[in-house]
């Protein structure tokens, strides 16, 4: 159905039903003097785009490997087995390069005891005792 709105000369054909006070908004500046604007037909509501999918949840991580291996090119004569973390601390023994050892669980860095920038960390076999962590890599 078709409406026909008349003011002065301007005439506006209304396509659909609107309620008086919009057609008067639109026949109509915004002091109420009859305007020459054709109504503009109703806008259809703008979509924002779809959300992305979630990502895929991140596979449950399997155990941590405690394993760690003596890096041949930073340590080739392998590494001292120390008592505590510092290198006046009592020598327990070995590790050649390209070596194994097992770090304890739930390990963590330890700073140097004498305020030396080291690192170590306590591993728990071949033989108990402290490493210089720097030299280590994940084992292949």
């Amino acid at each position: 159905m078709q409406t026909v709105i008349a003011s002065g000369a301007a005439v506006a054909v209304v396509s659909s039903v609107r309620p008086a006070s919009e057609i008067f908004r639109y026949a109509h500046d915004s002091a109420g003097a009859p305007s020459c604007r054709m109504p503009s037909p109703g806008r259809p509501p703008r979509r924002s785009p779809a959300p992305a999918p979630a990502p895929a949840p991140a596979p449950a991580p399997g155990p941590v490997s405690l394993c760690r291996q003596v890096e041949p090119r930073v340590a080739p004569k392998g590494l001292v087995v120390r008592a505590d973390a510092s290198k006046t601390s009592a020598v327990r023994g070995g590790i050649p390069a390209n070596g194994q050892v097992t770090l304890v669980p739930n390990y963590q860095l330890v700073k140097d005891k004498n305020g030396e920038d080291r690192n170590w960390v306590e591993i728990s076999g071949p033989v108990a005792g402290f490493i210089a962590a720097g030299n280590l890599i994940m084992c292949k």
